[in-house]
């Protein structure tokens, strides 16, 4: 049986971060929540930056992406956009992987491809 190691923050250190990344949500959330020029955009990147943070943080050892989607569309919900579903894992890994190393504002192309789909929902 092949033993995977533990690539995530450390537990010693897993809470803080933990908690660093929710308050940067949180007060974001909230700025956009109070404004009335908030766009689809900032919202989605908002709740981009909150699921790749947490994918970094890699707070389990099995389920990260799927804890991760979860906490995604329950943060595109509280900055006021629906849920999203990937329809091609391709294109989602992709433009995650450019999130996770990429330079220069690393999550626009992850936080557009989000921000389409929602501006998708409900229209034929």
């Amino acid at each position: 049986m092949h033993n995977r190691g533990y690539r995530g923050t450390t537990p010693r250190e897993l809470r803080r971060r933990l908690e660093k990344i929710c308050k940067q949500f949180n007060t974001d959330a909230a700025r956009i929540r109070a404004s009335s020029s908030a766009d689809t955009f900032d919202a989605a990147a908002t709740a981009t930056r909150l699921y790749v943070k947490i994918l970094r943080a890699h707070p389990f050892v099995d389920g990260n992406l799927r804890a991760g989607y979860v906490a995604l569309n329950i943060g595109l919900l509280k900055v006021g956009l629906d849920t999203v579903e990937f329809a091609d894992l391709y294109l989602h890994d992709e433009l995650l992987g450019i999130a996770f190393v990429g330079r220069n504002d690393p999550y626009r192309p992850l936080a557009e491809h989000i921000a389409e789909i929602v501006g998708k929902l409900g229209k034929p």
